[in-house]
């Protein structure tokens, strides 16, 4: 700590689940600031202590409120609440399971057997178009929204900096494969581009022309590359689970070869 630095710790039993700045998750016992003495203003950034100790930068995973709190121990939460975790975390896979270990329980009765996925244009640039992405269900409740935008420049989806087919297999993908596993079965998804709905006709006609343009371009090949991706990683999962499943009915097998006359006979005693 700096000599013109205070440090204010104040302690939390609200068992509150936070993401932090990394997409990781952790539960808060504490709120901590810094201050420079010789200045008046108050501290700039606020802090969580996990149960390590550690002070943590806390993450908005709420996009209209900012909250970083994803769920309190104990609590049963929709899966539709972790809309924003799973847009922001590169760690998908672990969401749940991470959860399930702060003992926080998944109400999956608002997950369907299909999404859509929607790429809708943000804003009126001519030039470049920055799209957001969101998953919803058949009944419309959103279960994903990318914190990231997707920018398409002159190079499209051959923008090595940009890499909008990477951010797609790293987050759209893992969050199909993640919800699958929920469920129970393999998710039948779409994606469309979404046409602007605006009550000003010349806005609207203007933002869907290149929209239009735009989706005649990149769909076909977004879809492509999506879908292959898909099946690649549901392949896998499968695979894992029949193994899971022979080991299983093996590991039995062996157990009947090598049983004994007392493992026959719960109550033999001689």
């Amino acid at each position: 700590m700096k000599d013109n630095e205070v440090v204010v710790t104040i302690p939390c039993s609200d068992h509150a689940i936070f993401l932090d700045h990394y997409g990781i998750l952790y539960e808060r016992i504490g709120l901590a600031w810094k201050k420079d003495k010789d200045s008046l203003e108050g501290s700039k950034e606020s802090y969580y202590i996990d149960r390590e100790g550690s002070w943590q930068i806390p993450e908005g995973v709420d996009e209209y409120t900012g909250t970083s709190i994803v769920a309190h121990r104990g609590e049963t939460i929709p899966f539709e609440d972790l809309c924003y975790v799973f847009g922001y975390t590169q760690y998908i896979p672990s969401v749940i399971p991470d959860l399930k270990s702060y003992d926080v329980h998944i109400d999956k009765s608002n997950m369907t057997g299909s999404l859509k996925v929607f790429l809708y244009r943000d804003g009126d640039k001519q030039k470049y178009s920055s799209y957001r992405l969101t998953v919803e269900t058949d009944n419309g409740v959103l279960v994903m929204s990318l914190s990231k935008f997707l920018y398409f420049t002159e190079l499209g989806l051959k923008d090595e900096k940009e890499n909008i087919l990477g951010t797609l297999r790293d987050y759209l993908v893992s969050f199909l494969i993640e919800y699958s596993k929920q469920i129970g079965f393999r998710v039948e998804f779409g994606i469309f581009f979404r046409k602007s709905t605006d009550r000003k006709a010349d806005y609207r006609k203007r933002q869907n022309r290149f929209i239009c343009q735009e989706e005649k371009k990149y769909l076909g090949p977004i879809r492509k590359f999506v879908k292959e991706e898909f099946e690649k990683d549901w392949n896998d999962v499968l695979g894992k689970e029949n193994e899971r499943e022979i080991y299983k009915k093996e590991r039995d097998e062996w157990q009947q070869e090598a049983a004994s006359r007392y493992d026959k006979d719960p109550n033999l005693m001689e």
